[in-house]
């Protein structure tokens, strides 16, 4: 059986580096989006999934500032 991944889904990861390349904090970010600083952090320590229209927001907004989110695996070679 093949598992296939939304493409709109951010990982933890990638929603850390998201939130590092716009310079903005946690609580700016959830307002950009239309949710909670609690919610965002939620998120970014894993602990939480975002729905698919939050991840897509958050997709925007790096589109908006034109930000390339890298793929999970770019992040992870990137942090060794």
């Amino acid at each position: 059986m093949e598992i296939r991944t939304d493409p709109n889904r951010l990982s933890a990861d990638q929603k850390r580096y998201l939130i590092q390349e716009l310079g903005l904090c946690q609580e700016r970010l959830a307002a950009q989006i239309g949710s909670t600083r609690a919610t965002v952090w939620h998120w970014v320590n894993g602990r939480r999934t975002p729905s698919y229209m939050a991840c897509k927001m958050m997709r925007l907004v790096a589109d908006e500032f034109a930000i390339s989110i890298p793929e999970d695996q770019e992040l992870t070679t990137e942090a060794v």
